[in-house]
């Protein structure tokens, strides 16, 4: 199992492989369709990228500056 830090400081567990999909999915369904990536401990990620090891994630939508990086990569 691996901790996940989330914006709002509470903290969740996942299976290790888990993706970004598969967390916004937990948090709500809105959140697991506008999502587009994350940036976990500073390093941005796509929606179906393994995530193997715990830390701070923040879910990123269209919205978010960062997620320019995603959408033109």
């Amino acid at each position: 199992m691996i901790e996940i830090v989330l914006p709002d400081g509470s903290l969740k567990e996942f299976k290790e492989g888990v993706t970004v999909k598969d967390i916004a999915s937990s948090l709500s369904k809105r959140l697991e369709k506008e999502a587009i990536g994350a940036v976990l401990n500073g390093e941005i990620i796509d929606n179906l990228t393994p995530i193997r090891k715990g830390g701070k994630i923040k879910i990123l939508t269209r919205k978010d500056k960062e997620s320019l990086e995603i959408l033109r990569h």
